[in-house]
C-alpha cells in the first residue's frame, strides 16, 4: 500500500527528494534546478581558456563531457565542468593554452 505524504514547505520537498532520490548527482541537479548544458565555445569562454584547451582537457580525460559516437557534438554541463576545475586546481590554475 502507498504512502500519502503532505509537502507544506520547500524543506519538507528538499527533504522527502533527497530521501527518495539518495545523494546521486541527478538529484543534486534536480535539487538545484536544470544543469546548463554548454558547447564546446561556451564551455571555453566558461573555463577561461581556447577551444584548443578544452580539446586537450578531454583527450586527456580531464574535464568531463557528453559526445555520442559518430557524432561531432560535445556538450559540457556548468556543474561538471566546476568540480572538474576544483578537482584539478593545479592542472587548471596553469590556464595553459
Amino acid at each position: 500500500m502507498s504512502q500519502l505524504v503532505i509537502i507544506t514547505t520547500p524543506e519538507e520537498l528538499e527533504k522527502t527528494l533527497k530521501k527518495v532520490l539518495g545523494q546521486s548527482e541527478a538529484s543534486k541537479v534536480l535539487l538545484e534546478g536544470q544543469d546548463e548544458a554548454l558547447n564546446q565555445v561556451q564551455a571555453a569562454l566558461f573555463c577561461g581558456v581556447t577551444e584548443a584547451t578544452m580539446i586537450r582537457w578531454k583527450k586527456k580525460k580531464l574535464i568531463r563531457c557528453e559526445q555520442l559516437p559518430g557524432s561531432s557534438k560535445i556538450t559540457y554541463y556548468k556543474s561538471r565542468l566546476k568540480e572538474d576545475l576544483e578537482r584539478n586546481r593545479e592542472i587548471f590554475g596553469k590556464r595553459s593554452n
